[in-house]
């Protein structure tokens, strides 16, 4: 039987839950838009909450989309997971859903969300009715070959290799920071970001969302976030070629925080990639087209039902 805890929320339209994973580990979650509508998860950025798709709960609700997002292991509500793998979190996710009572459903990775929506769809093909991806990072073990990418990402990768410890560090005092002058550490990241990013990231419903999300995701420390860019820098452990389902995919032609040739390796990797390149979209373009992102996925999700009604009869 799943164990169920409610949790105090305080965001517009918001209800924080959590369960009990069959490992003994909570997975937490938060549920946006409409209570009816069309399932779909949406997974955060790094680092990143379940707080991050708040601004979303409007244009949900507008569109008739159920939007459940989830915290990642180590971030939020949600245990930490020892020695974890991008490959394990469909596993998680499909506890959610078992206990939510959805069988079939859509999923959206953000970002660093991205990799756990690809893994989805890896994993979990007979349960999944659309798969998008929104300025998602590419595998980048071998970025070496990859063209486009500046020098700025090939010194992360090269710190994060020869010393992991050193992201380690730099994600406690981002983490420490965050939780004690969100406004502060806000206004770096707006100074940081693409230029494209400025005029989005000053509206106050993405502030609002982005402060209590980042947060949020250092609510038990730095490990979640130190974990997860461990993992993207080594083999993700499943192989792209071997995904079966279409992947939509969105970036932007002016994101500097994951270079848009990353989109360009999905697409040469998975065998149905559905890109899409907004020319002046930057990193955080996902809510400059958060309405026909969610109005698209919506009816994909209806179009593939329509289609498995006619198959079973």
């Amino acid at each position: 039987m799943t164990d169920w805890r409610g949790v105090p929320a305080c965001g517009v339209g918001r209800t924080d839950r959590r369960i009990r994973l069959r490992d003994g580990r909570w997975l937490g979650f938060a549920e946006y838009g409409d209570p009816r509508g069309v399932p779909l998860f949406a997974f955060h950025g790094t680092p990143g909450s379940r707080l991050m798709a708040e601004a979303a709960h409007g244009p949900a609700r507008a569109c008739g989309v159920r939007l459940i997002a989830p915290d990642r292991p180590g971030f939020g509500l949600s245990s930490g997971r020892v020695a974890r793998q991008i490959g394990d979190w469909p596993q998680d996710l499909a506890e959610l859903a078992d206990a939510l009572e959805i069988p079939r459903f859509g999923v959206v990775g953000v970002s660093g969300g991205g990799p756990y929506a690809l893994a989805c769809a890896w994993r979990l093909p007979e349960r999944l009715s659309v798969v998008a991806s929104v300025s998602g990072i590419a595998p980048i073990a071998d970025a070496g070959r990859l063209p486009g990418l500046d020098r700025q990402h090939h010194a992360v990768l090269a710190v994060g290799r020869r010393a992991p410890w050193v992201g380690s560090a730099l994600m406690a005092l981002a983490g420490l920071a965050w939780r004690r002058y969100p406004d502060g550490m806000y206004r770096r990241l707006q100074a940081w970001a693409p230029r494209a990013d400025h005029a989005v990231l000053a509206r106050p419903e993405v502030a609002s969302s982005m402060i209590a999300g980042v947060r949020e995701a250092f609510r038990q420390g730095s490990r979640g976030a130190a974990d997860e860019l461990r993992l993207f820098i080594r083999p993700w452990g499943f192989p792209l070629e071997q995904i079966a389902l279409p992947v939509h995919v969105w970036h932007g032609a002016r994101d500097t925080l994951v270079p848009c040739v990353a989109a360009q390796r999905l697409a040469d990797s998975i065998p149905d990639c559905r890109v899409g390149i907004v020319p002046d979209g930057g990193h955080y373009l996902v809510y400059d087209i958060i309405d026909d992102l969610l109005a698209l996925l919506r009816r994909e999700v209806e179009a593939e039902q329509r289609g498995a009604a006619r198959r079973g009869g």
